[in-house]
């Protein structure tokens, strides 16, 4: 990953938190709640970064129509001892709430 194009930052999103885990190994992870209005979607995003290095580009792992939910999202990150993560959130899938979750195996890319 290529360090001189400067420091990668997270997107700044309108909510107040976005979890981040920290494996024992160093690597972070962070996932986050962004809404297109433009596409009249919403997405859950995530990024990684390993030790000494720049975050990755940031990868969605779930996109749903734009709704009431995303102001409490209930988005929730955990890892496993052995570095999988796992994000857990609630949506509106058009006719009622639906809880979705999603792995990433340790030491893949977001």
């Amino acid at each position: 990953m290529p360090t001189s194009a400067g420091p990668r930052r997270l997107p700044a999103t309108p909510w107040s938190t976005a979890p981040v885990a920290v494996t024992p190994q160093g690597e972070s992870i962070a996932v986050w709640v962004t809404e297109s209005s433009s596409e009249k979607k919403t997405s859950i995003e995530s990024s990684t970064r390993r030790r000494g290095q720049l975050w990755s580009e940031p990868a969605k792992i779930s996109t749903s129509p734009a709704g009431p939910f995303y102001g409490d999202s209930g988005l929730q990150l955990a890892l496993a001892p052995d570095g999988d993560a796992f994000a857990v959130w609630r949506c509106f899938n058009g006719s009622r709430w639906v809880i979705k979750a999603a792995t990433r195996p340790a030491g893949s890319e977001s």
